[in-house]
C-alpha cells in the first residue's frame, strides 16, 4: 500500500531545509575570524581629457564599371590625403584602409532576380593625431577636397589607467557609504575593510561629453572620456 505523505510533514521539511541554508550563509559570511560580514556593490566614475583624436574618413565613388570606380576615386583620395598634409600633419598621421569594391544592384524584377547594374569603390583614409582640438577642421578639410563620408570619430586618452583607478577610490567610497547606512539601521558599526574585488564590465565603457567647440567649422569638442568602475566591498561587522 502506499504511503500518503502528510502536508504538516512537507512544511516541516522545508522550514528545516530553510534553517540549514540560513546558517550555511551565516557561517559563510562569518568567516574564520567569527565576525559577521558585509558585501556591498559601489559604483564610480573615472575621468580624463582625450590627448588624442582618431578620425576616418571615406570616398564613395559609384560607376558603370570597377575602372570607371576607381580612376576617380583615387584621385580624390589623394587629394583629401594631400589637403590634410596642408594642415600640417604628416605621413606617420596619415592611413589609408583597404580599398572596398561592392557591386550595386538593380531592383528586383517579376522573377525576382536582380542584375549587376554597376560598382561602389570605397577608400578610406585614417587620422590619428595628438592635435585633438584639430578634430572639426580635419573633418572640414576632407569635405571640402572630396571626401563624402565620415565613419567614425574617437577621442582618446593615454591616462586612462590613471582614470580608472580614480574611478575605483570613488566606487570604493561608494560602497562604504551604503554599507554605512545599511549597518546603522540594523544597529551595527562598520568594520575595516576585508576585501575589494573590482567587477569587470561587460563591455569597455567609453564615452564622449559635449561641450564647446573645436578649430574647424564643424564644432567637435574634446570633452571628457569617462570610465565607469563597479567594486564588491567586504566590511566585517562590529
Amino acid at each position: 500500500m502506499e504511503s500518503v505523505r502528510s502536508p504538516h510533514r512537507v512544511i516541516v521539511y522545508l522550514v528545516v531545509a530553510t534553517l540549514v541554508m540560513a546558517a550555511a550563509l551565516l557561517l559563510a559570511g562569518c568567516g574564520g575570524g567569527g565576525k559577521d560580514r558585509m558585501s556591498v556593490v559601489g559604483a564610480g566614475t573615472g575621468r580624463a581629457v582625450p590627448d588624442e583624436v582618431k578620425v576616418t574618413v571615406a570616398v564613395v565613388t559609384d560607376a558603370p564599371t570597377v575602372q570607371k570606380a576607381t580612376t576617380p576615386n583615387n584621385q580624390t583620395t589623394q587629394a583629401v590625403i594631400n589637403a590634410l598634409k596642408g594642415l600640417g600633419l604628416d605621413d606617420k598621421s596619415l592611413k589609408t584602409d583597404v580599398v572596398e569594391i561592392t557591386p550595386n544592384y538593380s531592383e528586383p524584377g517579376p522573377e525576382g532576380t536582380s542584375t549587376i547594374v554597376g560598382y561602389s569603390v570605397t577608400n578610406r583614409v585614417i587620422v590619428s593625431t595628438k592635435k585633438v582640438d584639430m578634430a572639426g577642421q580635419i573633418i572640414e578639410t576632407a569635405l571640402a577636397a572630396g571626401a563624402n563620408s565620415v565613419d567614425t570619430l574617437e577621442m582618446k586618452t593615454t591616462a586612462q589607467a590613471a582614470a580608472q583607478s580614480a574611478g575605483l577610490k570613488e566606487a570604493i567610497d561608494n560602497a562604504r557609504k551604503k554599507a554605512e547606512v545599511a549597518a546603522g539601521a540594523a544597529g551595527r558599526k562598520l568594520g575595516k575593510i576585508i576585501s575589494v574585488r573590482e567587477i569587470a564590465p561587460g563591455e569597455l565603457p567609453y564615452g564622449t561629453e559635449a561641450g564647446g567647440a573645436g578649430d574647424g567649422t564643424t564644432p567637435v569638442s574634446p570633452g571628457q572620456n569617462e570610465f565607469p568602475v563597479q567594486a564588491r566591498v567586504t566590511f566585517e561587522l562590529e
